[in-house]
């Protein structure tokens, strides 16, 4: 398997902008995924182009800023023991939808007998 590439350091980008780059970051309406609904690594994140004129670690920092903002705490902590967070995106929701859905199964299922009396059968 390989490891993905580590994210840069967002106190880094933010030394490099001036005030104009900064406003642009925290105002031009970065989602916490990119345009298709994926929450997406840096690693990959890196080679989808930026949206609304943004360096690829602008684009990376303003999304960084915007997943901080609808983060959830994990009640694990990594190997450094720094706590886990996930953010609840829609597609994340449609998923857990499905699978709940498959888990649960429908009412016909429930309602179907085990066995069929007849011949052959128990």
């Amino acid at each position: 398997m390989k490891i993905p590439i580590k994210s840069p350091d967002h106190n880094e980008i933010l030394k490099h902008l001036d005030r104009e780059g900064l406003t642009k970051i925290l105002t031009d309406g970065v989602l916490p995924y990119d345009a298709k609904g994926r929450y997406l690594h840096y690693d990959k994140l890196r080679h989808v182009p930026p949206s609304k004129g943004l360096t690829p670690d602008e684009y990376w920092l303003a999304m960084k800023l915007e997943r901080q903002k609808y983060r959830k705490e994990f009640p694990f902590l990594d190997k450094k023991g720094s706590p886990l967070y996930f953010v609840e995106t829609d597609i994340l929701v449609k998923m857990l939808h499905a699978v709940d859905g498959k888990v649960a199964g429908t009412p016909t299922q429930r309602e179907q007998p085990k066995y069929r009396s007849g011949k052959g059968s128990l």
